[in-house]
């Protein structure tokens, strides 16, 4: 199945660069700043969305309180909007804002519905692309149940690293190199959802990082110890490895080796 070429924790999966070439001729491109609402369902309008730029959380709500069910994450060349109802409708509340400032580009679903309807390859990755998610989603779940808050904290940073900077992992493979710069770091309100903690136990390692030198402020830049980070990683691989094994379904290839440092441990 075509999808993206990795597959990480919390974060959608990207798409195939056949499918980006069918979106780009189609639609309109839109910029929404920090916190702004995107997207919300049920109502009439179903926008598609292409992250190109920047970081969409996708939420779906719980209509009896103020804090949401089950949050996921959209990176650049992910879907965001009406992706999880292309195919399936139902009438359950989502809602999806900028965690950054945001580039999309807008397309009509019905029509990219009827164009991929054209090619199996095509139709094949867009009524897939809601279950790759939910397979993200069980990934991030996975990964929070069998850490400790500092370990997934550390594994979200990373993700959102890879998610957003294409040059991160030649960086963070780089053994020449002690810190590296975190493009982007997660909004408290996201990650206290996506890690099952309150903001103070959030924040409480955060601190306790930067008294220990794992994380340095420099230059209005959030520096990360990569020896210490790539610890972090490495110690969920075994839980990254167990989803690739129980989903013979879904060959996507893990980031897993591409990030092993096994000298470093």
């Amino acid at each position: 199945m075509p999808a993206a070429s990795s597959l990480l924790p919390w974060f959608a999966p990207r798409l195939s660069r056949p499918m980006m070439g069918v979106l780009n001729n189609l639609g309109h491109e839109m910029h929404y700043t920090r916190g702004e609402v995107l997207y919300e369902s049920p109502g009439f309008f179903r926008p598609l969305m292409l992250v190109r730029r920047g970081i969409v959380a996708r939420a779906l709500m719980d209509p009896l309180h103020a804090d949401p069910l089950l949050v996921s994450l959209s990176g650049p060349r992910a879907l965001c909007g009406s992706c999880e109802t292309l195919y399936v409708q139902d009438r359950m509340v989502r809602r999806h804002w900028c965690m950054t400032s945001v580039d999309v580009h807008v397309v009509n679903a019905d029509l990219l519905l009827r164009i991929c309807d054209q090619n199996p390859l095509w139709q094949r990755e867009l009524s897939n692309y809601s279950a790759i998610c939910a397979l993200s989603d069980r990934l991030g779940m996975l990964v929070t149940h069998a850490t400790s808050l500092e370990e997934r904290l550390g594994v979200l940073m990373i993700a959102s690293s890879l998610s957003t900077d294409s040059e991160f992992l030649e960086r963070f493979r780089d053994p020449s190199v002690e810190w590296v710069p975190l493009p982007v770091l997660p909004s408290m309100h996201v990650a206290k959802v996506l890690l099952s903690a309150n903001r103070a136990k959030i924040r409480g390692v955060l601190q306790r990082w930067l008294q220990e030198d794992t994380v340095r402020w420099r230059s209005h830049k959030i520096l990360l110890s990569r020896p210490r980070f790539a610890a972090f990683w490495n110690r969920v691989e075994p839980v990254l490895r167990t989803v690739a094994a129980t989903e013979p379904g879904f060959p996507i290839k893990m980031p897993v080796r591409d990030l092993e440092l096994p000298g470093e441990l």
